[in-house]
């Protein structure tokens, strides 16, 4: 059916286009919160327009990422999966129903591989967001000087690294789950409410002839609506502060030791940012210390 080819081809092309657009404007806004956050003149127009060349070598890196990590999902979950299909081929639903131990030696292995993914995507995340983008941010580093930076903080901070990604991941998980619970018992009070009322307004309307059936219908996908809608703003006001405070955390951490952005932290206003140059053979800028409180 040529017609049918051609009708999914478009379709995956679509696709594959709107995902590669998605993934640029994400990394493009991750540059605008961190001049946000580092900066804090409070222009999104102005935290947009510095970091086009910078975004387009993040795009590339982000799908140098995402192709480790499928070859990484690939060759620790691709056994166990084939295994599984191969398995199953040869048994009908009386057998697996008599002895599914077999899905258990299975699934629980996935557990495991799943787990061992998400934290090295989050290991990747976080580095990759909080120390490579940084330079390139502020001094229009290469990737290979953003690297060669990191691993050098690697090497000297190793213990401050590890404890950096334990805390942020509590952070992150802490300020989620604590704005996933407000978020739900605002929700329950918004539609326990409007539950309410469609109550009421269903014996008060609902005989009442067909005007008042249309009334009632109409609030009911009124309702829907401004629930949805809801719902749709509190996610974003929810995981827009979380991002920012995941920012600032990072920023502040990494501007102890990295001047360049320290010293921009510690400006007395908001400024522009004015990125410098930097070549790709000059040498690492030195590591400073964390201050000292008090």
């Amino acid at each position: 059916h040529p017609v049918l080819f051609a009708t999914l081809a478009a379709a995956l092309f679509f696709v594959l286009l709107l995902v590669i657009f998605l993934a640029w404007l994400w990394c493009r806004l991750r540059f605008t919160l961190f001049d946000l956050v580092v900066y804090r003149h409070g222009l999104v127009s102005r935290a947009w327009a510095p970091y086009r060349s910078q975004a387009w070598r993040f795009f590339g890196l982000m799908i140098l990422v995402a192709m480790a990590l499928l070859l990484l999902l690939a060759v620790t979950a691709g056994p166990l999966l084939l295994h599984l299909i191969l398995t199953m081929r040869h048994m009908n639903p009386q057998q697996i129903n008599h002895d599914p131990t077999f899905l258990f030696s299975t699934i629980f292995p996935m557990y495991g591989v799943m787990f061992l993914f998400m934290l090295v995507a989050g290991i990747a995340d976080a580095v990759t967001q909080d120390f490579i983008l940084p330079p390139m941010a502020i001094e229009d580093a290469p990737l290979g000087f953003s690297f060669a930076r990191f691993f050098h903080f690697v090497r000297e901070r190793f213990g401050s690294f590890l404890a950096y990604l334990l805390l942020r991941f509590v952070l992150e998980l802490g300020l989620s789950w604590i704005g996933g619970m407000a978020l739900m018992m605002v929700l329950f009070l918004l539609g326990g409410s409007g539950v309410g009322l469609g109550f009421v307004l269903f014996h008060a309307f609902w005989h009442a002839g067909p005007g008042g059936m249309a009334l009632f219908i109409l609030y009911c996908l009124a309702a829907g609506a401004i629930l949805v809608a809801v719902y749709l703003l509190l996610c974003v006001a929810l995981y827009g502060t979380v991002a920012v405070v995941k920012e600032s955390y990072a920023v502040y951490y990494y501007g102890g030791y990295y001047s360049s952005l320290g010293d921009r932290l510690e400006a007395p206003g908001p400024a522009v940012p004015t990125p410098a140059a930097v070549s790709p053979g000059g040498p690492l800028p030195p590591l400073e210390p964390p201050p000292i409180a008090g």
